[in-house]
């Protein structure tokens, strides 16, 4: 069986490479066989990265090679533009917007 990948925008993510709001609910994926959950790294805030009232205040956009990558992509700011499907998303099947995470209470 293949592996499902799904993948969030880097911008969930600090200068650190941590998850930057806490616990978003990842851990549900844990114990689930054949899923695979990553980021998006090259949108992850470095250390030039301006910030305003903490929100991250660059503007970041899907890529072709982020479709190419994912089976299932997790939104939370950056634009997904007519461009990001420029080659294609045969792998791809779902692209949520995310408010804060995957978080189930």
């Amino acid at each position: 069986m293949r592996t499902f990948n799904i993948l969030l925008t880097g911008d969930y993510l600090g200068e650190n490479g941590q998850v930057a709001s806490g616990d978003i609910g990842l851990g549900v994926l844990d114990n689930v066989p054949h899923v695979r959950a990553g980021f998006l790294l090259d949108q992850k805030p470095g250390p030039r990265t301006t910030r305003h009232i903490g929100t991250v205040c660059i503007r970041l956009e899907i890529k072709p090679h982020h479709i190419a990558e994912a089976n299932g992509l997790v939104v939370l700011r950056p634009w997904v533009k007519a461009s990001a499907f420029s080659a294609g998303a045969d792998n791809l099947l779902v692209i949520g917007r995310a408010r804060g995470g995957l978080r189930q209470d």
